[in-house]
Formats: structure tokens, C-alpha cells, sequence
């Protein structure tokens, strides 16, 4: 029995009156798009309908292999954004993260993959040029936006370790160091502070087990050094402002961000390629450093309304507690006793919490945890008490036994 495909091809052959290939009609469909792309910038439905289909063509099993290797893919990954007027457009910054990531499916395949570095190069001398000009202009602030929407589709589909790991060489520590600078400048602007976490979030994500680094290397300590720097940083000019009496759009936006540290730092503890015993037996204190700022602004700047409102912040936060009292719990314990108290009371409000599934399942593994991990550690003391106990008394009973067999001698 024949499949579809070639009944098809035969009836649009009779139509057309031409011969009708698949591989002629991908190569069609994809310079459609790419003409819509070009011609359709003021309309953002038609952008957003050619990428879809756009994406459909570069990740379809039967259409992936005609376009990886045409003329036109080559072209398309040379010029990049140069040729599509809609990249320019504020209204479409949003869609710059799907069409870096529709390139970066292209780049990333084995034809392609040889070409990443040339794919690159205009991004980093992009990152030079705003560490060199005036900091703080407008131009500067779009161009960082841009900048990290575009490298962020890219890391969103670097899905195998190979491709991890040209991302990861190109970024750090250099590039990450310029966008920690921005960052710093930046900070109080919703829209460069959201796009910088975003990017940091997505490279320290570690889905299908893509980082994975030797064991001989330190690769998975610098990065988590490097993205701590990050929280630290932003949780830190975050404290030094008031969440009160500011317009509900800045506060909404900085809530936002609030929750790409919490995605950050969870994705960092969860991602099985930092060896932080290393930083406890050399006494580095950015584990600890990021843990406890993070804790601040949650416990200090988040409103109960803030939680109760935000489903998805709320979840961030069960997230993370739960991560720690999991895997990291003596970062829970060494806080004060109020800060401990604020903790479970989050985790026991969490548990009725009805606009979300997840949050009461976080909530009540979390508590079991850190209940679990206190009855443990007493019980530990105790019977170390104990064995104490058993040490003072035998020396005293073996004096005794010595004492009583030197006076049966002499007797």
C-alpha cells in the first residue's frame, strides 16, 4: 500500500501539471515563510504564524533534513536579523526568543554545527560594544534586551550536551561577567533585569542532563560561582529598595524577577553538577551567600497577598525551600530561629493553597523533610550524649576494679 506522501506529491503533480518533489515543495513552503518574514513586518500575527510554521519545518521528521542543508538555510544563518525589518520593531522584541531558537535548530545540527562560531561572533562584539558605550542610554538598554532575548532562544534549544557546551565556552566567563555589568546598571529597569535572569536561568537549566561536565573539571563550581553573583547582586539592590508605595506595574515586574532568582538558584542546587562539598571544605561562602540573600527577599519584601495572588511565584518559592530542606538543609538550619519560624509558616500556608496542585504537594514534602532531618540530627545528639555518658562512667569503674585489686594483694 502506498504511503500518503507519494499520493500526495502525484495528485499536486496532476494539478500543477509540473513534477511535484517533497523535497521541491519543503523548499517552497520554507521561502514562503521567509517571504512573509520579510514583507509582513508591521503585522504581528502574520510574524507569529510564519514562525510557527517556520518552527514546524525546521523540527518536522520528513521536512528537518531537506532544509538543514539548503542554499537558503545558509543564507538565512549568515545574514540573521539583518534582513528582517520585524527584529527592529519594539512590538516584536517578544518573538526575537522564537526566531533565535528556530536558528539555533538549524545551527546546532551536524551540517551546520561547524558554522556556530561565525553564527556568534556579531553577538559578542554586540556585548563589547555596550560594556564600552554610555551604559545607561536608551539605545544601549534595547540593544541588551535584544542581545539576551536572542542568546536565550538559543540556549532554550542547545538540548545536547555538544551544543551545551559550545554555548557554555562562548558565555563564561567573560560574556557572563559583561551581562553581570549590565545587570548591575540596569538593575532597577523591569524589562533588561527580566531579559538578563531570563538568559542566566535558562543556561544554568540542566534538561535531558545536557551539563555535564569531566569529573577532573571545574567547570560546574565556576559556573554556580558565576550565576550566584547574579542573585547575590540583585537581591542585594532589591533589599536596599522599598516594595511599598511604588506603582503595581513595577511591583508586578519586580515580583517577576523575584521569581527568575528563584529559578536560578533551584535549577542550580537541583542540577547534579556542582560538587558543593568542594566550597564547604574550602570555606567558599557563595552558596550561602546566594541561599541567604534569596531568603531575605522572600521573607522580608514578598507580601502574603503577593503569594496568595501569584500561583506560579508561589510554586517558585515551595520550589526552592523544598530543594533545600531536600538536598541542602544545613543552609535552612544555620538561619536564626525566625527566619526558620518564617519558613514553616510559608510551607504550612502552602499546604490549603487551592489556585495551584503543585504548591501543597511542595509545601507538605517540604515539611516532611525538614521534620525528618530535625528528628534525625536529635536523635544523633542524644545517642552522642549517651556514648559521652558510657566514657565518663567506664574509667571510673575500671579505678574502682584497680583500687579493689591492689587492696585484696596487699590483704
Amino acid at each position: 500500500r502506498r504511503s500518503g506522501g507519494p499520493v500526495m506529491m502525484d495528485v499536486l503533480s496532476k494539478l500543477s501539471g509540473n513534477q511535484v518533489t517533497q523535497e521541491g515543495l519543503v523548499s517552497r513552503f520554507f521561502c514562503k515563510v521567509i517571504e512573509s518574514l520579510t514583507f509582513w513586518s508591521q503585522d504581528t500575527m502574520v510574524i507569529r504564524t510564519a514562525l510557527t510554521t517556520l518552527s514546524n519545518i525546521v523540527t518536522g521528521r520528513a521536512t528537518a533534513e531537506t532544509v538543514r542543508s539548503s542554499s537558503l538555510t545558509q543564507a538565512l544563518l549568515s545574514t540573521q536579523a539583518a534582513r528582517f525589518s520585524f527584529l527592529r520593531s519594539v512590538k516584536s522584541v517578544k518573538l526575537r526568543t522564537q526566531f533565535y531558537a528556530i536558528l539555533g535548530r538549524l545551527v546546532f545540527c551536524n551540517e551546520n554545527r561547524k558554522h556556530f562560531h561565525a553564527f556568534t561572533r556579531h553577538f559578542g562584539t554586540m556585548l563589547t560594544t555596550l560594556q564600552t558605550s554610555n551604559i545607561r542610554s536608551e539605545a544601549v538598554k534595547h540593544s541588551a534586551i535584544n542581545l539576551c532575548r536572542d542568546v536565550t532562544g538559543l540556549l532554550d534549544v542547545a538540548e545536547k550536551r555538544t551544543d551545551y557546551n559550545l554555548m557554555f565556552e562562548w558565555l563564561h566567563p567573560h560574556r557572563l561577567a559583561g551581562l553581570l555589568q549590565l545587570l548591575e546598571t540596569w538593575w532597577d529597569d523591569i524589562a533588561t533585569s527580566n531579559a538578563i535572569l531570563k538568559l542566566v536561568s535558562s543556561l544554568v537549566h540542566n534538561k535531558n542532563d545536557r551539563i555535564s561536565f569531566p569529573n577532573t573539571s571545574a567547570s560546574g563550581l565556576k559556573l554556580f560561582k558565576s550565576v550566584s553573583k547574579v542573585v547575590v547582586m540583585y537581591c542585594s539592590r532589591l533589599m536596599t529598595s522599598s516594595m511599598e508605595g511604588i506603582d503595581s506595574k513595577i511591583r508586578e515586574g519586580r515580583l517577576k524577577c523575584v521569581s527568575k532568582c528563584l529559578s536560578i538558584l533551584t535549577r542550580s542546587l537541583e542540577g547534579n553538577y556542582v560538587c558543593f562539598e568542594v566550597l564547604e571544605m574550602y570555606r567558599d561562602q557563595c552558596a550561602v551567600s546566594a541561599v541567604s540573600a534569596l531568603l531575605r527577599v522572600c521573607l522580608n519584601l514578598l507580601q502574603p497577598d503577593d503569594l496568595n495572588t501569584h500561583p506560579k511565584l508561589f510554586r517558585r518559592v515551595t520550589d526552592f525551600l523544598s530543594e533545600l530542606m531536600s538536598e541542602h538543609p544545613n543552609h535552612i538550619i544555620t538561619q536564626t530561629p525566625q527566619t526558620v519560624n518564617s519558613i514553616i509558616n510559608i510551607l504550612i500556608d502552602g499546604l490549603c493553597y487551592d489556585l495551584d496542585p503543585l504548591t501543597p504537594n511542595n509545601c507538605a514534602g517540604g515539611l516532611d523533610m525538614l521534620f525528618t532531618y530535625l528528628y534525625r540530627a536529635s536523635t544523633q545528639q542524644q545517642q552522642q550524649q549517651q556514648q559521652q555518658q558510657q566514657q565518663q562512667q567506664q574509667p571510673e569503674s575500671a579505678h574502682y576494679r584497680l583500687e579493689v585489686s591492689v587492696g585484696v594483694g596487699f590483704s
